[in-house]
């Protein structure tokens, strides 16, 4: 009997999405503050170098000191992104192991900015180059390398290596991994009704649901022969007595 549940290797499971809503509920507190922080300092950066370039350029948004500030700007959003998307996953893969959490986790993933911005990168440019070819190839591209990111948060793998993993270990589920891209993605978008308030509850879900697939799929990893110990396994018999034959 397979440790997998009847399967030879780890499985997408679409009901990590009610697993991820119940991790949020039991933490909602946290989860919404963490939101906040994280959309207050994205929005706080563009606000503030907006306003700057507003200052600088005497009001031309057509000067060449406009857009050398708003370069600057999307720039460090960039960076501030990656930085705080690893922040986001390290917290879900915390919370999906049993660690406590708190919002000032968000701000911890400073090792991984570099490797977040590029991989944030090469998937936005392989999607897109995907999406011109029916659309479709874009779609199946961007689910199988949605475990990019948690591996790069909790193994600090380099952009290209994640990627790789990502494709291998989901390529042989590309129907269950664009299914539950697509519905995942669909719960997040819910966040919008409601003025954009429910996105601090929505989006932690989507973002716990690829935690919960990561762990599966890789959990730890402290042994290349053991699975994951999430997994239930098979009762094991104790050792026999001493000078007693296994197995009489």
């Amino acid at each position: 009997m397979s440790v997998y549940g009847g399967y030879n290797e780890p499985r997408i499971r679409f009901d990590a999405i009610g697993e991820a809503w119940k991790l949020v509920q039991s933490n909602m507190g946290t989860w919404v503050a963490t939101m906040l922080a994280y959309l207050g300092t994205l929005f706080g950066v563009s606000f503030v170098f907006g306003f700057l370039g507003v200052l600088i350029s005497g009001g031309n948004q057509d000067g060449a000191a406009y857009f050398l500030v708003q370069g600057i700007a999307n720039l460090i959003s960039y960076a501030l992104s990656g930085w705080l998307i690893g922040g986001l996953y390290r917290m879900a893969i915390a919370q999906v192991r049993g660690e406590p959490v708190q919002v000032g986790d968000l701000f911890k993933a400073t090792d991984v900015i570099v490797p977040m911005i590029l991989a944030t990168m090469l998937i936005g440019i392989g999607t897109m180059f995907g999406l011109l070819f029916c659309i479709v190839p874009g779609i199946i591209l961007s689910s199988l390398w949605m475990l990019t990111y948690p591996l790069i948060a909790d193994q600090n793998m380099a952009p290209v290596e994640a990627m790789t993993r990502s494709l291998n270990a989901l390529k042989g589920q590309m129907g269950s991994a664009v299914g539950l891209s697509v519905v995942s993605g669909f719960v997040a978008s819910l966040g919008i009704l409601g003025c954009g308030i429910g996105l601090l509850v929505t989006a932690p879900i989507a973002v716990l649901t690829w935690a919960i697939v990561y762990n599966d799929f890789f959990g730890s990893q402290t042994s290349s022969e053991e699975p994951p110990s999430y997994y239930s396994q098979r009762p094991q018999s104790p050792p026999p007595p001493p000078g007693q034959m296994p197995g009489l």
